[in-house]
């Protein structure tokens, strides 16, 4: 059997205050207490324990609280008390800064570099050490302060070259490397209200009546795009259905195809919703001037696809320049758009003299050009979620979207002061 270390609500503090005392029938923190000594089954903690016969008696989990599984006895006790209104939820992330450092953040290429650096202002220190030595003109204190650097240098520069043995690059999306971490390499380096932070995307789903989070999720990602599906799945392992609201972080033509085929009546704004909603058509008078300190020079015009023409005779797609241009790719899909793509050969862009006015990037090698038809205004999924926003329910049942989930986080922040994560990795 584990040994916990005995607690007590009946004990004082510096200043006599007796918790007993402080747990008001009636309150949530009387509830609280209640549930955890009365309801919750905290057997499953005893396996993580060793402490029967030696060793410091462990914190009982009552005061911890903080596995997986208890998560959803509670969201069952919520439910036998009629807490959880099951007609509307609200999805948002909240960006929390973690046990990792900013400074450990980069990809192979940049630890590489950093490496390099270490052990050149190693072999600087060495070479002044060298020469103070021949010398005899330094001091020993300062001696001793050199082989403190070079030791913490050679630790930073052991640190790098171990991660790099054991860890791969991380691929983002479209293909290229993305940063990792090597204090917490699950961790993400994003853009956030409070500044670049290093840390995870903390995605909840709370409910209409009382604001319970059914469903939390933390991700080492700043993009929210992919994360619809899993979290309305995660959700749904509570709940036999759901209806959703969501900003338009989680707008995508994909997230949006996913409602359609689950029938999840769901309201996600897109990031134009505001600009079509007559009631900000004053908006921009009430923001403030934005003072331009740089002057970007006029760059001139480029070819657009309207200035390719095909020949009616060979089919060929004929650029401002007269070369032809081959097809690439007949049945292109961007952004749930169809069209059909042309690309240009790469000797005939190499020393055009129209090359100025077709290349956007001087290193592209061949130009190539999109034409959509007639199908992109086809009704997708996307568009089917723009109208069904703004319609005048649409708007008024979003309208709830941000009274719903953003007092969940600033309670989590402010009032809890959670404001980031003490452990590293997800798990």
């Amino acid at each position: 059997m584990a040994r916990y270390q005995p607690y007590s609500r009946d004990q004082s503090k510096f200043i006599p205050v007796f918790f007993d005392e402080q747990l008001l029938p009636g309150t949530f923190e009387h509830a609280l207490n209640h549930i955890v000594d009365n309801e919750l089954d905290l057997d499953i903690f005893l396996k993580r324990y060793h402490n029967d016969k030696c060793g410091r008696p462990a914190i009982d989990p009552a005061v911890l609280l903080k596995i997986t599984p208890l998560f959803r006895n509670i969201l069952l006790i919520c439910d036998d008390m009629g807490l959880i209104g099951k007609n509307m939820f609200a999805i948002d992330g909240c960006k929390l800064s973690s046990n990792a450092s900013k400074e450990w953040s980069g990809t192979r290429a940049d630890f590489e570099k950093k490496r390099e650096k270490i052990e050149l202002t190693i072999k600087h220190i060495l070479n002044l050490h060298r020469d103070s030595d021949e010398n005899k003109g330094q001091s020993e204190s300062l001696n001793i302060k050199q082989e403190k650097t070079i030791t913490n240098l050679r630790k930073k520069s052991e640190k790098i070259l171990n991660w790099l043995k054991t860890n791969e690059e991380k691929i983002g999306k479209t293909g290229k490397a993305i940063k990792s971490n090597i204090t917490d390499n699950e961790s993400a380096k994003m853009p956030s209200s409070h500044g670049v932070i290093q840390g995870y995307n903390g995605i909840a789903t709370a409910d209409d009546k009382h604001q319970v989070v059914v469903s939390a999720k933390a991700l080492g990602s700043g993009s929210e795009h992919d994360q619809l599906k899993p979290i309305i799945e995660l959700s749904l392992e509570h709940l036999e259905s759901i209806a959703v609201l969501a900003d338009s972080g989680f707008h995508s033509e994909k997230n949006m195809a996913y409602l359609l085929e689950a029938k999840i009546d769901g309201y996600v704004a897109d990031k134009q919703f505001r600009k079509r909603d007559p009631r900000f058509a004053e908006a921009n008078r009430h923001k403030k001037p934005i003072k331009k300190t740089k002057t970007t020079p006029n760059k001139p015009a480029l070819y657009k696809p309207k200035d390719f023409k095909i020949d009616e005779t060979s089919g060929l797609l004929i650029c401002p320049a007269g070369h032809s241009m081959y097809l690439k790719n007949q049945n292109i899909v961007d952004k749930g758009k169809k069209g059909i793509r042309y690309i240009a050969r790469e000797k005939n862009c190499t020393g055009c003299p129209l090359r100025s006015k077709c290349m956007e990037k001087p290193q592209t090698k061949a130009r190539q050009v999109t034409f959509f038809s007639s199908e992109s205004d086809r009704e997708n999924a996307a568009k089917i979620m723009i109208k069904k926003i703004d319609s005048q329910k649409g708007r008024e049942i979003y309208g709830h979207r941000m009274g719903l989930i953003e007092p969940v986080f600033a309670n989590i922040r402010s009032t809890l002061r959670l404001d980031h994560f003490t452990l590293r990795s997800q798990k």
